[in-house]
C-alpha cells in the first residue's frame, strides 16, 4: 500500500529562471517549460538526437501501403489516411473471422454425424437440438470460440448430424 507523502507549500527559486515561485517541496522548477530547459541543458545529445528538428526530417511507411509518413507534432499515425487505416481493420477483422470459423469447421469435422458417419466438410454439419424446447440460442462460431458456460450447456443438448439426416429428423418429426 502507497503511502502519501505530506508536501508543505513552500516558496522556492526556479534554477532556471531564478524567479521565485511557490509550490509543494517535492517541486523543483516553477514551469514545465523550465523542467525541460533543464532537462536538454543536463543530456545536449538527446535534443539532437531526438529534438523537434529531427523529428521533424524523419518520416515513416503506413503499416498498410508504406508510404512514407511525415512526422506532425502531437500526431502519432501509423496509417497515411483514413481508407489505409479502415482497410487494415477491415482485414484483420475479417483475418479473425475466417480462423475462428475454419477452426470451427474442423472442430465438426473431428465429431462427424452422429447418425451416418459423414464428416468430410465442416460447413455441411449442423448441431440438432434433441429437445427443441429447450433450446435456448444456436451453437455458431462465436459461441464455440467462447467456450463459455453458456456454450457448454447448450452442447450437451444437442447432437451433431449431417444436412440430410438433420432434414430426415426435421421432416418426419422424429424428435428423439
Amino acid at each position: 500500500m502507497k503511502t502519501k507523502k505530506n508536501h508543505k507549500t513552500v516558496l522556492f527559486k526556479c534554477p532556471v529562471c531564478y524567479r521565485p515561485s511557490w509550490g509543494n517541496s517535492a517541486k523543483r522548477y516553477c514551469s514545465r517549460r523550465c523542467q525541460m530547459v533543464s532537462f536538454f541543458n543536463r543530456h545536449p545529445g538527446w535534443a539532437k538526437e531526438h529534438g523537434l528538428k529531427y523529428r521533424l526530417k524523419q518520416t515513416k511507411p503506413c503499416q498498410r501501403c508504406e508510404k512514407p509518413i511525415k512526422f506532425q507534432l502531437g500526431l502519432f499515425r501509423t496509417f497515411c489516411s483514413s481508407t489505409c487505416r479502415e482497410r487494415n481493420h477491415r482485414e484483420s477483422y475479417l483475418a479473425s473471422f475466417r480462423r475462428t470459423y475454419d477452426a470451427y469447421a474442423k472442430f465438426k469435422e473431428r465429431e462427424g454425424c452422429k447418425q451416418c458417419g459423414y464428416n468430410r466438410c465442416g460447413a455441411c454439419l449442423d448441431f440438432h437440438h434433441v429437445k427443441p424446447g429447450h433450446k435456448e440460442r444456436r451453437i455458431t462460431a462465436a459461441l464455440w470460440k467462447s467456450k463459455s458456460r453458456l456454450y457448454r450447456r447448450e452442447i450437451k443438448k444437442c447432437i451433431l448430424l449431417c444436412k440430410n439426416c438433420h432434414y430426415e429428423r426435421h421432416k418426419n418429426g422424429d424428435i428423439q
